[in-house]
């Protein structure tokens, strides 16, 4: 069982579910190892795992667009070295995460873009990013008889109509009412 239908079953009807998944497998790097990720995704694949799950998606948008090429040029950079430099055992250097402590002009800048871009993803979603945000909700469920019940009025509603003073003494329950006489019809699901 999947996480996403796990926490189908978790969340009441009619509650939110918010999650962010990490975008392109072009963006692997050891940054992914350290935080356990098994894949990257694309928005597509993704709004089809929560649908399959159960959820209703309400928005899906790649975000950390601004930071999309300068994350792509240096993850390249940093695999290539990684791949090249080993101590002297011949195993790979440990794992570095990209995030660090920055000084504070950098990690203001760095906040004041995540702003602006958050600005602009209340206008429209994003074409591409370093990371997907999915917001879905777990439907309302009705009761299994509300929900037979409007299926017969639905049917009903488009059935013929019987004239006020039509004698149903007699009618099997299952024939179809309007047969031609001594002959039965399909059986209903009334």
């Amino acid at each position: 069982m999947g996480i996403l239908t796990s926490l189908f079953r978790v969340i009441k009807p009619g509650g939110h579910l918010i999650i962010t998944v990490p975008a392109f497998d072009a963006l692997w790097s050891e940054h992914d190892e350290i935080n356990h990720h098994k894949r990257r995704y694309r928005a597509p694949h993704l709004r089809m795992l929560i649908q399959e799950a159960g959820f209703d998606v309400e928005r899906l948008t790649y975000c950390n667009t601004a930071l999309y090429f300068p994350v792509l040029v240096t993850r390249k950079l940093k695999n290539a070295w990684r791949a090249l430099s080993r101590n002297s055992m011949g195993t790979p250097r440990p794992l570095k995460s990209d995030l660090d402590d920055y000084p504070a002009p950098i990690n203001d800048a760095l906040y004041g873009l995540m702003r602006a871009e958050t600005r602009l993803m209340d206008s429209f979603n994003m074409p591409f990013g370093v990371s997907i945000l999915a917001v879905a909700t777990r439907p309302l469920e009705t009761e299994p008889a509300v929900e037979i019940a409007a299926s017969i009025f639905d049917r009903m509603d488009h059935s013929p109509r019987l004239p006020k003073d039509a004698d149903l003494a007699g009618v099997v329950v299952g024939e179809t009412v309007g047969a031609e006489s001594g002959t039965r019809g399909e059986p209903s699901l009334v």
